[in-house]
This record gives C-alpha cells, sequence and structure tokens, in this order.
C-alpha cells in the first residue's frame, strides 16, 4: 500500500463515514419523533373520543332513567294504594318493582318521595321513612315539575346515577319518584367500545374518611383501596383492568402530577398513556377525575421493532458502501483516477439521497396528516392527498400560492405572526389554528410548522403537519356554553354570575365613587301560569322575560338566570341609588305590556329587591341575603314593584 493510496482512502472514507452516520443518526431521529408524536395525537384524540363517549353515555342513561320514571307515574298499582294509603300492599308493588327494576337495568335504588320532599318508602330496605331529601336534582324538579337526572357524589364515596320526576295523579301532584343506580355498566361499555381502561378518582375532600371505610368493608373489592395511600384523589370506580391491585394505584399517583393531557406509565414491562377528565356532579360541581389507561405496548413495541431493524438494514448498507469504496480507492493510482472517481462517489450520494427522499415523499403521501411544504417565502411547492381531501383544494390551486387562502377573518392574525415569526428563527411552531376550506366551510387543526435546513443551517423550506381537530373543538365550546350559561334563556347561568359578581367586588375597592347595584327579580304567579297553561308556556314567558330584562341594561351590566323564575340584574359602575332606581322603574316598564303565547296574552309582573355596594355592605352573601329580603318584603307589600335595602327599609315604590 503506497502513502497517496493510505491518504486518498483517509481523505475519502472518513468524511463519508461521519456523513454517513450523520444521516442515519437524522433519518432515525426523524422517524422516531414522527412516529412518537402520530403517537401521542392519536392518545390525545382517544382522550377525547373517550371523554365524549363517556358523556354521551351519560345522557343516554338519563334518558333511560327518565323515561322509566314517566313509565312508573302511571303504574296503576303505585297508584291506587298511595291515593288510599294502604302501606302494606304499597310496600308488595314497590318490592315487585324494584326486583324488576334491577333485573332489567340494575337499579339498586327506587325511592317514593311526598311533596314535601320527605322519603316515605325506600324500596332497598322495604320499610317506611321519614327523611327529608335537598339536593339540587330535587330541587330543580320541584320547581320545573320536570323530570331531573345527574350524578351525585355520596360522602362514602359511593358514585351513583339519580333521576327524580314529579309524581302526577289526576292532574295534581301527589309526590316524587327517585330511582338510582352505580355506573358501573356505563364504564363497562365504555371501556369495550374503545378498548381502555376507565377509572373515577372522587375528590377526597368531599368524602367523609369514617363513612367512606364503613362502605370498603361491606365490598367486596378486588383492589386493595387504601385511604392513606391516595392524596388528593381516590377510586371508586372502575372498569376491569389487567393487574388493576396495583396498577390502579399507581395511575391514582400519576394524576397528582399530571401537567400535559397525556403523560406515559410504564408498569410490569407494559406501556400505558395516562389521560384524565374532570368529573362533575348533577349541580356542575367537580367531584373528582376520570382517569383513561390506553395500553400502548404493542403499539410501542412496533416502533421498537421498526426502529431496530431500520438501523440494522442502513448500518449494513453503510458499511457494505463503505468497503466498495475502500476496495474502489485501492487502485487509484493517479490524481485524474481520484477526480473520477470522486465524481462517481457524488453521483452515487446524491442517487442514494434522491432514494431516501422518494421514500419520504411516499410515506408523507400516504400519512393520515394533512401536510404542505412551502419555500424559505412561505410559498406553497408541495401537498399531499390528505391536505386535498380535508381542504377542496386540488394541487393546483394551490401550488405557487401562499397558506393565506387557508386563513378566516375570525382567526386572531396575532397568531399567524407569532408562527412565521417563531418558524423564521428556526424553531418549531405549534399551536391551533381555525382555517376555511375551498368551500367556505371552517375546519380546526392542531398544527406544527417547522423550518427545513440546509447543511449551512439556512432555512430552505417549511413543512406544516396538520390534524383535524373541528368536532373536538365543537365538543369543548358546547361544554363550555353549558358550564356558564342557562340552556333555556341563553342568559349567565348562577356560576357565571357568581363568578361575576365576585369579581365586581374585588375591583370595587380600587375605583373611587362608584357602586355596584344587586338586583333580586322574582316573577310574580309564575306557578299559576305554569299550572293553568303547562311548562312549553312557561318555558316562552322565562325566554321572553329573558329578553326584556336585557334591553333595560347597559351593554357592560349583566342578567342572569339564577333557577325556576329567579333571576338577578348586576349594574357595575353606577354613581348613586338613583341609576338603581331608573333601572328597576325601566324593568318594571318594560313588564307592561302582555306576553303573547300560543295567542293569548300573558300579564306577567315582578317583584324586585336592589342593594348597593358598598353602601350596604361589601360581602357577596351578605348583599344576596340583602337583594332577597328586599325582594320579598315587596311581594308581601302587593307585588308589581320594587324595594331599596337599607339600614331602615323604605316604603316600596310602585310602578
Amino acid at each position: 500500500m503506497t502513502r497517496s493510496t493510505f491518504a486518498i482512502r483517509k481523505t475519502v472514507l472518513i468524511p463519508l463515514a461521519l456523513l454517513l452516520l450523520l444521516l442515519l443518526f437524522i433519518i432515525s431521529y426523524g422517524m422516531i419523533w414522527i412516529e412518537e408524536r402520530h403517537h401521542l395525537i392519536s392518545s390525545e384524540i382517544e382522550l377525547e373520543r373517550t371523554e365524549f363517549s363517556f358523556l354521551r353515555e351519560l345522557d343516554e342513561e338519563s334518558s333511560k332513567l327518565t323515561n322509566t320514571l314517566k313509565l312508573l307515574s302511571k303504574n296503576e298499582c303505585l297508584n291506587r294504594h298511595w291515593m288510599r294509603k294502604t302501606w302494606d300492599q304499597l310496600l308488595l308493588c314497590t318490592n315487585e318493582i324494584q326486583q324488576d327494576l334491577y333485573s332489567r337495568m340494575e337499579i339498586q335504588e327506587f325511592n317514593l318521595i311526598s311533596p314535601d320532599q320527605y322519603v316515605v318508602l325506600r324500596s332497598s330496605i322495604l320499610k317506611r321513612t321519614h327523611e327529608y331529601i335537598d339536593n339540587f336534582l330535587i330541587t330543580r324538579t320541584v320547581n320545573l315539575l320536570e323530570p331531573s337526572a345527574g350524578l351525585r357524589l355520596e360522602s362514602n364515596g359511593r358514585l351513583l346515577f339519580h333521576a327524580y320526576a314529579p309524581w302526577i295523579i289526576n292532574g295534581e301532584v301527589v309526590g316524587y319518584l327517585e330511582i338510582g343506580k352505580e355506573i358501573h355498566d356505563v364504564l363497562d361499555q365504555l371501556s369495550d367500545a374503545r378498548q381502555v381502561g376507565v377509572i373515577i378518582y372522587a375528590n377526597k375532600s368531599l368524602l367523609n374518611h369514617a363513612t367512606w371505610e364503613r362502605w370498603i368493608d361491606e365490598q367486596d373489592q378486588s383492589v386493595d383501596v387504601e385511604w392513606s395511600r391516595f392524596q388528593d384523589f381516590i377510586p371508586v370506580v372502575y372498569s376491569a383492568l389487567s393487574h388493576e391491585d396495583q396498577l390502579i394505584p399507581k395511575i391514582g399517583a400519576q394524576l397528582q402530577t399530571l401537567e400535559d393531557a397525556i403523560a406515559p406509565l410504564l408498569f410490569e414491562d407494559q406501556h400505558f398513556e395516562i389521560g384524565a377528565f374532570p368529573l362533575l356532579d348533577e349541580g356542575g360541581g367537580f367531584v373528582g377525575k376520570v382517569a383513561v389507561a390506553i395500553n400502548s405496548t404493542q403499539a410501542v413495541e412496533n416502533s421498537q421493532k421498526f426502529s431496530k431493524l431500520f438501523t440494522l438494514v442502513t448500518t449494513l448498507f453503510g458499511g457494505m458502501l463503505l468497503l466498495f469504496f475502500y476496495y474502489y480507492l485501492g487502485k487509484i493510482q493517479s490524481k485524474l483516477d481520484h477526480s473520477i472517481q470522486k465524481l462517481q462517489r457524488e453521483i452515487a450520494v446524491r442517487h442514494e439521497v434522491a432514494n431516501s427522499l422518494k421514500k419520504f415523499s411516499e410515506a408523507i403521501d400516504h400519512t393520515g396528516s394533512a401536510i404542505f411544504i412551502t419555500d424559505e417565502k412561505g410559498v406553497i411547492e408541495y401537498v399531499n392527498p390528505r391536505f386535498i381531501a380535508l381542504t377542496g383544494y386540488q394541487e393546483r390551486d394551490v401550488i405557487g400560492e401562499t397558506p393565506y387562502l387557508l386563513n378566516t377573518a375570525e382567526m386572531d392574525q396575532g397568531v399567524y405572526q407569532e408562527m412565521w415569526k417563531t418558524v423564521r428563527s428556526g424553531e418549531t411552531w405549534r399551536g391551533d389554528l381555525l382555517n376555511r376550506k375551498k368551500s367556505g366551510e371552517q375546519f380546526w387543526t392542531a398544527s406544527t410548522v417547522s423550518p427545513i435546513f440546509d447543511l449551512n443551517r439556512v432555512i430552505t423550506n417549511m413543512v406544516s403537519i396538520n390534524e383535524d381537530i373541528t368536532l373536538i373543538k365543537a365538543s369543548q365550546q358546547k361544554i363550555q356554553f353549558l358550564a356558564n350559561y342557562d340552556a333555556l334563556t341563553q342568559l349567565p347561568n348562577r356560576r357565571l354570575f357568581e363568578e361575576t359578581f365576585a369579581d365586581s367586588i374585588s375591583h370595587l375597592y380600587h375605583r373611587k365613587n362608584d357602586h355596584i347595584a344587586l338586583m333580586l327579580i322574582d316573577l310574580d304567579h309564575f306557578k299559576e301560569i305554569n299550572d293553568t297553561m303547562g311548562h312549553n308556556a312557561g318555558d316562552q314567558l322565562l325566554v321572553a322575560v329573558a329578553e326584556r330584562l336585557t334591553k333595560a341594561i347597559r351593554k357592560g351590566d349583566m342578567a342572569a338566570r339564577l333557577g325556576g323564575d329567579e333571576f338577578t340584574v348586576l349594574l357595575d359602575r353606577i354613581e348613586s341609588r338613583g341609576n338603581a332606581v331608573i333601572v328597576a322603574e325601566k324593568i318594571l316598564q318594560l313588564f307592561q305590556p302582555p306576553v303573547l303565547i300560543n295567542g293569548k296574552e300573558i300579564q306577567i309582573t315582578c317583584s324586585i329587591g336592589v342593594t348597593l355596594a358598598p353602601d350596604d355592605g361589601d360581602e357577596e352573601e351578605g348583599l344576596m341575603k340583602n337583594a332577597d329580603r328586599a325582594m320579598y318584603q315587596a311581594k308581601e307589600e302587593g307585588r308589581n314593584g320594587y324595594i331599596m335595602h337599607t339600614k331602615k327599609p323604605e316604603e316600596k315604590i310602585d310602578s
């Protein structure tokens, strides 16, 4: 071997080996990153779909229970013996119904409630009782005289789905019917349908330790649920899981530190993706979390096998290529031969890179994500088939154009500016974008935009990977609206009102000479209208009242429905009581015209209690009590008027 031959080999083969190692690392890392990103997005979508399925299952369960209550309210045996007060016969009827409900629907609770909300008979213990019932569902049923259903977490950790319905015989409300069941079957159906493990963890702060321990001792638990093992959340209901006695505590511990939507969990050589969403009770209160365990063992193993195989094949190919060049370079005897061989190597490398790019392009063409690639100025050079299917644009429509053709006026332009700024600085941008299809239809995507560099770290292209999340966004918006607004009147509900009221009180200290007026409004004789014309007419009347209240206030003020026929008005930044008086009189004036319902004019009036902050107090509870007392004083003094609360109440001012 001559010195020139050794120098040629060293000069060519060492850089080539380093280049191959670098390409192997970049391609391997890219493939692994794409696989992990795809796996993460798939798990997040599965979590969203599981949450949607869970809410849908609860809605279906609610419909089943309320329909069952409607049938029970017409049961001849129940109605006859209830009206005759023949308790022994009523117990027999109830026992037969209870057994039938349990065999068909696994309903454990069936109770008869008196008009004054006392449980007269519990079928689960087959005896008469005298227990007062006071919760959100029964209150709603009593006020609206319509069925209500929802989840309730008891102090012992028992999670039940309850339903109430008015018991009406011959047009008279003679009491209320209640049925309840545990939700194990809901979780089992959800687990079987989605092929995931589902565990409900209750908020420990809502449970009583002693009653919880007694309840656990009575149950046949396959999981050792020890109170001290769980910090903030403790499992109360779960679907079938392998190794559940060890896995459930680990998932519970994971919930304490869960920051992202999805977090990995490795347990006995099995890979899981753990996610959770909030569990709300009958009144919309947070009572715990629903954890979802997605077994990703097979997907992880497949990814690892693919990575190993890809690395092995690439390494063998690179080694063979190096051996080939080593053998060939040994024959180079002159600078001319060296130049020719160098050119041949460059051609071979370019050919291999072209093949790699072709394979990568084919992979992009068959992915489930909508992908487009632009040049450094943002002009589109490539779109994959999924992009065409999602947007409705053909390739000829977008090549040479910019992504601006997907933009919508509703999307904050600052988001686009931040995206381009981030990518052109050499970093990857991730976020949600509202886009427009060729048809004009709007859709949401979870987008990842990354720069592509040349060997000198100069940006040559940009690639955008987009997942369609339109359905997920729609579900999130619906849930957000239902959490803060009344479904009937579209007014803010009690929850949003209380948050706004508390916020206004907290800001009051920073403003001089400003007042807040709180008005509590109750409709006069609304129950009589409901009884004579029916609940549908009552609902139409409540909608009309909401419209009139909205007309009576300024844009920055709030009118809200607290429940039933009770409304409230919050006037922010007023100068004196006189401003509140003007609005109260305006409300009474707007109530004067009758409301046309089903071709009949209905005259409706209201009683208003008014209080001011900080004159009458600076605490929400105290101000609500002031307005409530003033409102009831207005009712006692003839209705159709308002009372302004003072430390010494003034005379009622009629409209």
